[in-house]
């Protein structure tokens, strides 16, 4: 306790001002590592609206996206944000399946699923060796026009003959 200057005795530090520089010392227990405290995060949970007003004002941050569920529909809402912070919202509507549910399967229901065999890829890479064949044959061609065609380009015509005055 001490004396203060109103002539009251107490703590000088219960009313809430401290020296300037003051941290009060926490003891620290050795040998313990410090937790980081964790941002309260929405990941897990389901964020349910009763209607689309509720969707459209529900706030989003700026490069994010939210779930919403509706309560009275079988309708989910994707809303997400751009990094201007302006909303797009797409609405999916939940429909039960009701193939492949009895055996565990989670396929896409199409069994018209039809694979290439060796023999068929065989008969690619001949088509394509085909075609590649006629590519080295129209290069050839070209390269024998282009020689054709520089050659001629390259010859020199005789200059003509100034026949001079004095010869008339």
């Amino acid at each position: 306790m001490a004396y203060n200057y109103f002539g009251q005795y107490g703590n000088p530090y219960m009313n809430g001002y401290l020296p300037q520089g003051y941290q009060p010392i926490m003891p620290q227990a050795q040998g313990m590592p410090q937790q980081q405290p964790t941002p309260m995060q929405n990941q897990n949970s389901i964020i349910w609206v009763n209607s689309d007003m509720e969707v459209m004002s529900y706030p989003v941050a700026p490069n994010n996206a939210v779930t919403l569920w509706n309560a009275k529909e079988p309708v989910v809402y994707l809303k997400k944000a751009d990094s201007t912070g302006k909303p797009t919202i797409t609405v999916y509507d939940l429909v039960e399946r009701t193939q492949g549910v009895s055996d565990g399967s989670f396929s896409s229901g199409d069994k018209s699923v039809s694979y290439a065999t060796k023999e068929d890829l065989g008969k690619v890479v001949g088509v394509v060796q085909g075609i590649d064949d006629v590519i080295n044959a129209m290069r050839s061609d070209i390269d024998s026009m282009k020689s054709d065609m520089y050659g001629i380009a390259g010859k020199k015509k005789p200059a003509k003959k100034e026949v001079a005055d004095d010869d008339a």
